[in-house]
């Protein structure tokens, strides 16, 4: 392999990480973890991006034990309130 050759693949390979990088942070943004989603794609490239839509990174309600998002502040089922009640 010539030094072009190998300037070429090292180019293709950081480029496809890139990609798939970003294409896992947007995956990943919609679960909570963008940055892990980048770092995750940019490594792993598609098997990244699968590992990332198979996580669940949300939690579970507490009153009908349904995911939910892991910023959620009510309950999109059962309609209840998950902030802490303030005395």
């Amino acid at each position: 392999m010539s030094p072009n050759e190998a300037t070429q693949a090292i180019v293709i390979g950081l480029v496809s990480g890139l990609v798939f990088g970003i294409i896992g942070a947007a995956v990943g943004s919609n679960r909570g973890a963008g940055f892990t989603g980048f770092i995750v794609g940019f490594l792993f490239g598609p098997i990244g991006l699968l590992i990332m839509l198979m996580i669940g990174l949300g939690k579970k309600c507490p009153f009908c034990r349904k995911k939910i998002h892991h910023q959620a502040i009510a309950c999109p089922h059962c309609q209840r309130n998950l902030l802490p009640v303030q005395a």
